[in-house]
């Protein structure tokens, strides 16, 4: 997911939901303009192939954007 600068503060101040979970997004990181985030619940195990690549992915921490 990618929210602006101001959606991210509006999430965090509950007053907007990027999702029906009871369970807040995961940030993997940010830079000037916009907020890189992992919807909640995308490590729930399916029936779809490549989850275990992509959770293998996540753990392995790839995402390099410059954090401010």
């Amino acid at each position: 997911m990618v929210l602006t600068q101001a959606q991210w503060r509006l999430l965090q101040d509950d007053k907007i939901s990027v999702s029906a979970a009871p369970i807040p997004a995961d940030k993997l990181g940010k830079n000037r303009k916009y907020v890189f985030l992992l919807p909640p619940r995308w490590d729930l195990p399916s029936d779809e192939n490549g989850f275990e690549e992509v959770l293998k992915i996540i753990n392995a921490h790839p995402f390099h954007a410059p954090c401010e």
